[in-house]
């Protein structure tokens, strides 16, 4: 099949390899989009290439419960990593957001102050909310909008007992939390309130008037 969408030429090939269907965009710009479909014709996968590179990669995870489905960014190495949406079973989009890696780190005693200072990063690393968050009505007016940050929050506590020299390592946990203004809508997309947000902690709401 040949398609036309402006000035470039679509030539598209489809296989079929048992319950998984492929489909194979070639466009006259040198741009190949190959997309996967499951056997009730769900796309689960899709990939973009440029003069025979990867240029883009998504996967699509879909709640078999709900109808709701999350396109991915994947990243060659790093797996999910980068931008995200959600959408309504109806297809119209429910959240967009950005999902990263976020590394970890050991932390020790150091001096004789009773101190806990950061001494260096460990490989294991959390896939957690970070960015810009909008959330939306399903009549496309936006409801909620805001920014995440990681937050390291220490979850054992420092021992009473140290020995100066000694290293004491501190478990930690790494947490999306909301950060700065957070707007709210009226499905009409009528300002409702502001919150302020710090590492986490609501400092101040207000009520639009």
């Amino acid at each position: 099949m040949v398609l036309l969408f402006g000035s470039c030429k679509v030539y598209t090939v489809t296989t079929q390899s048992g319950d998984i269907s492929t489909v194979v965009h070639y466009r006259s710009n040198d741009t190949i989009q190959v997309s996967k479909f499951d056997s009730i014709g769900r796309i689960y996968e899709s990939k973009y290439f440029k003069c025979g590179r990867l240029e883009n990669q998504f996967i699509y995870n879909y709640d078999t419960e709900t109808g709701y489905y999350t396109k991915l960014t994947v990243d060659n190495n790093r797996g999910i990593n980068g931008p995200y949406i959600s959408y309504f079973p109806s297809g119209a989009i429910y959240q967009a957001g950005s999902l990263a890696h976020v590394t970890g780190f050991k932390i020790e005693y150091l001096d004789g102050y009773h101190e806990i200072s950061i001494i260096s990063t460990t490989n294991d690393s959390a896939l957690i909310d970070v960015g810009n968050f909008i959330e939306y009505y399903e009549n496309g007016k936006i409801k909620l909008k805001g920014k995440y940050s990681w937050f390291y929050y220490e979850i054992s506590d420092k021992p009473d007992n140290i020995t100066l020299g000694e290293p004491v390592y501190i478990k930690t946990e790494r947490i999306p939390v909301k950060s700065g203004k957070f707007k709210y809508y009226d499905q009409n997309g009528r300002l409702l309130k502001v919150e302020t947000w710090h590492e986490g902690h609501l400092i101040e709401t207000r009520t639009a008037k």
